[in-house]
């Protein structure tokens, strides 16, 4: 019941009610003969009516990207989630999920412009599942930033489940698109080079072995070099060479002086990512 106390005489007067509605749909509103009542004029002869069209909730919107796209194996890249908001309202309890295959989480700090996300269970290094959830999602977009990184070379295809909110309802949201995060692993790099063009009976030939690790950022480990002595010729001697910054031993394997058979160099310690050291040969031509 409402009362706007009196009118003024070839007057008119608005009241205001702000009004809103949780389902979808067409209302019509009327205002029957007699609904208004004054104590000097009687009460209204015609009905009023209106119309009240509400319209339905746009389920959020995500996308995804990993930058940088490509990285060492165990390096880390950065999967943002960006998630929009067409409405002219929040939408709250904004959750959405998402299966990492092939790759993982590798940092439990959540970042972005989101606030408030959490992660069901407690995000851990490692894991392979994501089940997020934004409280509140102000009209505009905002993101979710998580690092990620794989322990084995190959490109892995990604895709989101779509969103669902507490306006919402059931309705779950568009997925986002595929992005693709690509894992790489350059193979140690080895190469050999004599000391001399020809040589003749009797005399010594050195072979220098280079070694070194072209990735970026990946290291490798428990390095083993081997090589045969070569046809017509007989073991003298081996040497690992200065040692790289990290390896922290060298230990060799050989034949006897003057016998054949494989030279087996053995590196403990990491091979940092661009790091490279030689080990050597000598060998006695027949």
């Amino acid at each position: 019941t409402l009362s706007s106390g009196s009118i003024p005489a070839n007057s008119t007067c608005t009241m205001t009610i702000d009004v809103t509605s949780s389902t979808p749909g067409t209302y019509n509103n009327s205002i029957a003969i007699g609904g208004i009542i004054t104590t000097n004029a009687g009460s209204n002869s015609a009905a009023g009516s209106g119309t009240l069209t509400v319209s339905a909730l746009a389920s959020p919107t995500l996308t995804k990207a990993f930058s940088p796209a490509s990285v060492d194996v165990f390096a880390s890249s950065n999967m943002t989630f960006t998630l929009s908001n067409s409405n002219a309202i929040s939408l709250t309890s904004v959750n959405f999920s998402d299966t990492l295959t092939g790759f993982n989480v590798a940092s439990t700090t959540i970042s972005g412009t989101c606030a408030g996300v959490t992660n069901s269970p407690a995000l851990a290094v490692g894991a392979t599942a994501l089940n997020l959830t934004v409280p509140t999602l102000a009209p505009g977009s905002c993101t979710i930033i998580i690092p990620a990184s794989a322990s084995t070379a190959g490109t892995y295809p990604n895709t989101t489940s779509g969103a669902t909110t507490l306006q919402t309802g059931a309705t779950v949201g568009l997925p986002s698109n595929t992005a693709s995060l690509t894992a790489l692993l350059l193979p140690l790099e080895v190469t050999k080079t004599a000391d001399v063009l020809s040589a003749a009976p009797g005399s010594n030939i050195i072979y220098t072995i280079s070694y070194r690790n072209p990735n970026d950022t990946t290291w490798f480990q428990s390095i083993v070099i081997s090589d045969p002595v070569p046809v017509y010729t007989t073991f003298q001697s081996a040497a690992c060479g200065a040692l790289p910054v990290a390896i922290t031993s060298c230990s060799i394997l050989s034949p006897a002086v003057g016998a054949k058979g494989n030279v087996t160099w053995t590196l403990g310690g990491n091979l940092n990512a661009g790091s490279s050291g030689t080990v050597t040969l000598s060998v006695k031509v027949d």
